[in-house]
């Protein structure tokens, strides 16, 4: 990885974000998000299971390649502030991404996210997510194996 990777891109639109975001809606067991020891407040999270997610799991489980899916929710109001990882792609996916919600680079800019959009991150760029808007947002992100 250089400074001049793309901090984005485009990988594929997801036509089926809207039934997997009718699953986000219905789930009730939402773990609050735990960063550096410290709960972040309008952010939480879950990994998909048979009995959770029956259809992203489903997904995941003929998909051998991609490692630990996890889908976040992000509470109207609430930020992910400026960050990095310590590994250098992750794909997201924008389940869903309500108007006045912002997923952006600190050099690289705003990600153009629609509904089933998924975008392979460079997360060792700082990025952050500001969700703007009156509906809670869904996103799930995963690692692909020897991504790295």
């Amino acid at each position: 990885m250089t400074p001049d990777d793309p901090a984005f891109e485009f990988v594929e639109n997801m036509p089926w974000a809207s039934h997997w975001h009718e699953e986000c809606k219905k789930h009730d067991g939402w773990e609050p998000y735990v960063g550096q020891h410290l709960k972040h407040p309008g952010r939480f999270t879950a990994t998909p299971t048979r009995k959770t997610f029956p259809s992203i799991s489903a997904y995941f489980e003929g998909k051998p390649n991609y490692l630990n899916p996890e889908i976040m929710k992000l509470e109207p109001g609430a930020v992910i502030p400026p960050h990095l990882h310590d590994e250098d792609y992750l794909y997201n996916m924008a389940i869903n991404h309500p108007e006045g919600c912002k997923f952006g680079f600190i050099r690289g800019g705003l990600v153009p996210y629609k509904a089933g959009d998924v975008y392979k991150l460079n997360v060792k760029a700082d990025h952050c997510v500001f969700n703007d808007s009156t509906e809670d947002r869904y996103h799930l992100v995963w690692k692909e194996r020897n991504a790295d």
